[in-house]
């Protein structure tokens, strides 16, 4: 029934001709860079019309209108105002930059149609709305639109009222009765009431787009009200002013040493700071665990970099509230926006690039340069690639040789992989390693390598090298798998080698995270009868209760430690780190000797194995056995 009876007062304002209205607060003369140009409805009653006494548009919209001038600044300027409607003609021609209310569809095809008001006129539904050229400043309409949005029922109803109090004047102007003044402002203020009503369901509404828009856990925007504002506020005009932000913090290791409660609330505490950092039409959003971006005005690069320097210094003293500090820092990317035609997506890769430059080089912030925007691609690239690479076996088997420290004889190899790219040539692991680990599927490698491994031994013991080993690494999300053991016998079972020949490479972090399913996974690897060996030691991951807790037969010291050998101190590390293993039955390996000076030193500490370049490069499997039987007819 209420539904009825609000149809009945829309139809009835519909087709009244009453001449009543309120003016709108419009300058003809307003500074051009300043002002909206309009063409205005003659005969939308109450919404618009012109009055010909007057010469001027009435109505809700041109008092709105109003409203929006002393919210923005903006001046409105009716154009070829009169009775007859130019509307369509003035939209098709861009003539003006605003179409004011009209029936959507009405003025035919335009660059965007706004809807303030809807109502039923025998049982048809009308939406009245303003329009947005492709003249008008993509800036512009979009103030006009937060200002539109964010008037509230009460400045509509306040609004709408001044329309109906200048549409009794001016029937009172026209000689009309009482009567006829009561009723036209009666019928006005049911207008209110129906408009109120409608504003209200447009209101929640938009309340519901709105949550749509924002992040859960800091309240601010998410990455659908970052595209958002992207696409509506940066223009051709304005684009080279921006800069795109990408702030990151490394989230999984902030929750391992805080939680998750209290890692939220240093979101939240980030998101605050990075808010309060955006003025005028800069915005900002959280588009991902401990990932916010900001867009930044700025008139140079300089100024750009100051800027996001003094935010991150603001958001790394939230590092008081840690319980801790750990060394976990918020670093930022800069991509100065060189393009009007650079998508969303485009922006942020690239602003994300100069992000993964500075955690990489431990910087607090850096540029996005064009060297590493094609880097970043490059990497992207082959990350697709990768999967199909492994199916078609494009990864092939290299190996380094291991000498014995008292003979310089070798006695073993280090299983190394290559990638032969289709496309891209012969590509060493630092090209798809962390690509392979990020997508999930590092073990398929990890897996391919020991079987490549386990053929090269059998070919080893048919050919009288029975004693040599191999020696195949393995990461941390293989060796943490639930079925690593039943992978492993089962590819192991297909070869015919010795057991102890194989050796089982882990590095340090295999053994940090999921430490009991890795612990059993070793022991299963013991039981095989394969020798484990750890990697890098000296990375900082593993703690010396490690070595007393697993069965490791070999440890790998780090590079790092064998260069420092040539200093005193460094000297008596080394051997403090091979009497150590002695003392718990581990044999040393040292890797990376490169000179004759850290050779000696190597012999010096004791180590039994020795691997670098001043015994052997890194070969296909293939080449190696040419330079094995090279090498030891030398001997």
């Amino acid at each position: 029934m209420k539904r009825k009876l609000l149809s009945a007062i829309a139809l009835c304002l519909w087709t009244a001709g009453l001449a009543a209205g309120a003016e709108v607060s419009v300058t003809e003369d307003a500074a051009a860079e300043n002002t909206v140009y309009v063409a205005g409805n003659p005969d939308l009653y109450p919404f618009e019309y012109y009055d010909e006494e007057a010469a001027e548009y009435k109505g809700i919209v041109p008092q709105l209108l109003a409203e929006i001038s002393a919210d923005t600044g903006l001046r409105f300027t009716y154009i070829r105002s009169g009775a007859d409607n130019e509307q369509k003609h003035i939209a098709a021609n861009n003539q003006a930059d605003m179409i004011s209310a009209h029936i959507r569809g009405s003025v035919g095809e335009i660059a965007e149609e706004y809807v303030l008001f809807d109502f039923t006129d025998s049982g048809r539904e009308y939406e009245v709305c303003i329009g947005f050229t492709s003249a008008a400043d993509s800036r512009t309409a979009s103030r006009i639109k937060r200002s539109l949005s964010s008037l509230s029922e009460q400045e509509l109803l306040n609004t709408a009222l001044a329309a109906a109090s200048e549409g009794g004047k001016g029937a009172e102007r026209g000689g009309m009765g009482y009567l006829w003044i009561v009723l036209a402002c009666v019928l006005m203020l049911a207008a209110v009431l129906m408009l109120l009503m409608l504003r209200r369901q447009r209101l929640q509404q938009r309340e519901r787009e709105e949550s749509r828009l924002t992040d859960k856990i800091t309240g601010i925007g998410n990455e659908r009200y970052f595209r958002q504002r992207y696409e509506e506020d940066i223009s051709a005009e304005n684009y080279s002013l921006y800069y795109i932000v990408y702030i990151c913090i490394e989230i999984q290791r902030l929750e391992k040493y805080l939680g998750t409660l209290e890692t939220d609330g240093i979101q939240r505490g980030a998101a605050e700071i990075i808010g309060g950092c955006a003025e005028g039409e800069e915005f900002s959003a959280r588009i991902g665990d401990g990932v916010f971006v900001l867009a930044l005005s700025c008139r140079s690069e300089s100024a750009a970099e100051t800027r996001t320097a003094e935010l991150l210094s603001g958001l790394n003293d939230l590092r008081s509230r840690f319980s801790g500090d750990h060394n976990v820092l918020f670093r930022g990317g800069i991509f100065h926006m060189d393009s009007a035609a650079a998508t969303f997506e485009t922006a942020l890769f690239n602003a994300r690039q100069g992000y993964n430059r500075a955690a990489r080089d431990k910087l607090l912030l850096s540029f996005a340069d064009r060297e590493a925007i094609v880097y970043e691609q490059l990497k992207t690239k082959l990350c697709r690639n990768l999967s199909t690479a492994v199916e078609n076996a494009e990864f092939k088997l290299y190996l380094q040789f291991v000498t014995d420290a008292r003979n310089g004889r070798p006695v073993g190899a280090e299983a190394l992989s290559r990638w032969q790219s289709r496309e891209d040539g012969l590509l060493t692991p630092g090209n798809y390693i962390e690509e392979l680990q990020n997508a999930g599927i590092i073990d398929r490698l990890d897996f391919y390598m020991l079987e490549e491994s386990c053929r090269r031994l059998e070919l080893w013991k048919s050919t009288g090298r029975g004693s040599m080993s191999i020696s195949c690494n393995f990461a941390r999300l293989t060796i943490s798998r639930a079925d690593f053991a039943d992978r492993l016998r089962k590819i192991a079972g297909r070869y015919d080698f010795n057991a102890d020949r194989l050796i089982i490479e882990l590095t340090e972090d295999s053994l940090s995270d999921n430490k009991a399913l890795a612990y059993q996974n070793v022991l299963t690897c013991k039981e095989l009868g394969f020798r484990i060996a750890l990697d890098d030691l000296g990375c900082g991951y593993t703690s010396f209760s490690d070595l007393c807790d697993y069965p490791v037969d070999i440890i790998k010291v780090d590079r790092h430690i064998v260069a420092k050998s040539a200093t005193p101190r460094g000297k008596a590390l080394l051997r403090g780190i091979v009497d150590f293993a002695h003392g718990l039955g581990i044999k040393v390996l040292c890797e990376g000797v490169e000179t004759a000076a850290e050779n000696e030193n190597v012999i010096d500490s004791g180590a039994e194995y020795i691997q670098g370049f001043y015994y052997s490069r890194v070969f296909p499997a293939d080449e190696a056995d040419k330079f094995y039987y090279k090498y030891s007819a030398e001997l």
